[in-house]
């Protein structure tokens, strides 16, 4: 995930999906990324000013960028715990 500061956020429109209606909403980044981004509310639960980190879900031609977007860095996939006995059973 990339962290950057909300330069604009300009609505979309909504549209109904499988959770309810959702909302769409083009976010521009002071990095120069632009992409959109979906909220169950009319209200993002981020603004311009805010810091956040963000990560790039698809990017074609003809859907365009889509962004997740959220207020904490976010761990992702599999972390094996730390075992000190792995050299000791590997011999």
């Amino acid at each position: 995930m990339v962290q950057a500061q909300i330069e604009s956020i300009q609505g979309k429109g909504d549209w109904k999906g499988q959770y309810g209606t959702m909302y769409s909403f083009e976010v521009t980044f002071n990095d120069g990324t632009v992409g959109e981004a979906n909220s169950k509310s009319s209200e993002p639960p981020y603004k311009v000013g805010d810091e956040v980190w963000y990560e790039i879900k698809s990017n074609n031609e003809r859907w365009g960028k889509k962004l997740k977007i959220s207020k904490q860095p976010q761990e992702g996939g599999f972390q094996p715990q730390p075992n000190p006995k792995k050299d000791k059973q590997i011999i």
